[in-house]
């Protein structure tokens, strides 16, 4: 052992230069005498050695001053989009936005079909008065000269054929004023408005052949209450006549209309005709 440590002594001592300055404890010495061991000269230093492994790291120092703030560096490529988030909560509804400005009109549409009919309406106004005709023969004297406003009687005539249309009834167009006591029938419009209530007695006769087949309505303000129907099989005239006693109001309207698609056969020596009369008033 007190080999070893002359022996790095002496390894020291050429590290430093100064072997001839190395001095030897005196207890190393007087080991060595005891030993029995002659000391001799000293020997060449020898060649340095090779470089020692270099030591572990020491601790990490503490972190130096902050330095200045650098400059801004420049916008860095946009990122591919990210994936869609989950839908969020509905949020409140918003206060109502202002009224936009009218769109362009549409182009009009295709026109529908027809309706079903309407109710009859009321008598239009009274047309203006025709010019004057030629001053008639005078007549003979009469016996009895009728001046009362409570009787009500009336008979028009058609002396030629009539048809309605093929998908609409219509009035029956009389054409010439046989009685027609007080003006209670306006052949304007080939209406009776009753303008005395009572009870009223109405006749109507109408004739057909082979070219003409009649259906004919009785209508009381509108309504349908009494009909007459004739058909000729062969080539001879038929007439058929229906008779109906109502009891009427004040502004009551009676007609006679015939039904869609069909006609009348009317002629000079067989006119068709509507009559009618008041048989009580009840005013």
């Amino acid at each position: 052992m007190t080999y070893t440590i002359r022996l790095c002594l002496f390894i020291l001592s050429l590290l430093s230069g100064s072997f001839s300055q190395v001095e030897i404890p005196e207890e190393e010495v007087n080991v060595m005498s005891s030993c029995g061991v002659k000391c001799g000269i000293p020997g060449v230093p020898g060649n340095p050695g090779i470089q020692g492994i270099p030591g572990r790291d020491g601790i990490p120092g503490r972190d130096g001053i902050r330095g200045e703030k650098g400059e801004k560096g420049n916008a860095g490529i946009q990122g591919p989009p990210g994936k869609r988030g989950p839908m969020g909560h509905q949020g409140e509804t918003g206060l109502s936005g202002l009224d936009g400005t009218p769109g362009i009109p549409g182009h009009d549409g295709i026109p529908g079909s027809n309706g079903p009919r309407g109710v009859v309406g009321n008598i239009g106004p009274k047309g203006s008065r025709g010019q004057r005709g030629e001053k008639g023969k005078k007549g003979e004297s009469g016996k009895n000269v009728i001046n009362n406003n409570n009787m009500v009687a009336f008979t028009v005539t058609r002396t030629s054929d009539f048809s309605s249309r093929e998908t609409e009834e219509s009035f029956v167009d009389f054409d010439h004023t046989t009685t027609d006591l007080n003006n209670h029938f306006d052949l304007s419009t080939d209406t009776f408005i009753c303008k005395l209530a009572g009870v009223y007695i109405f006749t109507f006769t109408f004739g057909s052949n082979t070219a003409k087949t009649h259906s004919i309505w009785l209508k009381w303000n509108g309504d349908n209450i009494m009909g007459t129907f004739a058909q000729s099989d062969f080539s001879i005239t038929q007439t058929s006549t229906n008779t109906v006693v109502l009891n009427l109001a004040k502004g009551d309207m009676i007609q006679l209309v015939l039904e869609a698609g069909y006609g009348i056969h009317c002629g000079e020596n067989n006119p068709c005709s509507f009559t009618g009369a008041l048989i009580h008033a009840t005013e």
